[in-house]
């Protein structure tokens, strides 16, 4: 990923696809340590999640646990789960749908048209994931999940591969890649 800056500095501006890997690293202080690193094995971003509580909750951090970049938070209401995702400060900026046989995430704001990105299941391969923007459905990742989502977690095991394409939101498409490991039955 190479910053305009002008944009949001996580979108994917190479017109070759970038692959990222999303690792389970193990235990920290009772929450799970994921890391998605590059093709040179650099961690991207670190991330604890409570995976054990079947939770999505989660903070994603920038390089290192110091730096934290987004939130994952699930709100439990009576019938129904709502997670969001939330800068560092607290604002909420999208909203996470999981349905059946789709995954959106909508930016948090008053448009009709607010979803950004899409994943549904490959008609291909069941266990690959596509990822597309909305409403142009243009790819903009797909997502490979490595071994089963119910096998035993063991230290520096990789669970996911993604690869991005140009145009894709590399930390949004990271974090739709762990709800589609842990929680979408992958």
């Amino acid at each position: 990923c190479r910053m305009d800056f002008q944009r949001n500095p996580w979108v994917v501006m190479d017109t070759k696809p970038v692959v990222w890997r999303l690792r389970y690293e193990g235990l920290y202080i009772d929450k799970d340590e994921l890391s998605v690193v590059d093709e040179y094995t650099n961690r991207v971003f670190v991330v604890f999640a409570e995976l054990q509580s079947k939770s999505m909750d989660s903070v994603w951090s920038y390089g290192s646990r110091k730096s934290p970049c987004g939130i994952m938070e699930e709100t439990r209401m009576p019938f129904y789960k709502y997670t969001y995702i939330k800068m560092p400060g607290g604002r909420q900026v999208a909203v996470i749908s999981i349905h059946k046989n789709s995954i959106t995430i909508q930016r948090d704001t008053d448009s009709a048209s607010s979803a950004f990105l899409c994943a549904v299941r490959s008609t291909v391969d069941p266990r690959e994931v596509i990822i597309t923007h909305e409403p142009s459905k243009t790819v903009a990742a797909t997502v490979k999940p490595a071994g089963s989502a119910n096998s035993p977690m063991m230290r520096a095991k990789e669970v996911a591969e993604l690869t991005m394409y140009q145009g894709a939101d590399a930390l949004m498409v990271s974090m739709l890649s762990l709800i589609v490991r842990y929680k979408w039955d992958s």
